[in-house]
């Protein structure tokens, strides 16, 4: 993750902000769509 945060750092640091606000704390990874989990990223991403 620390060579992908060179090229990418918003996105890293977007997935950290998902987690750390519990996205996977109730129900597991496999529970969402990839599109659910891109649309919370890109919101992280654009604020």
């Amino acid at each position: 993750m620390v060579d992908f945060s060179v090229y990418n750092s918003k996105g890293v640091e977007a997935a950290k902000e998902l987690v750390e606000n519990g996205l996977f704390s109730e129900n597991s990874p496999k529970d969402y769509t990839i599109d659910f989990i891109s649309n919370e990223l890109a919101k992280i991403i654009e604020r």
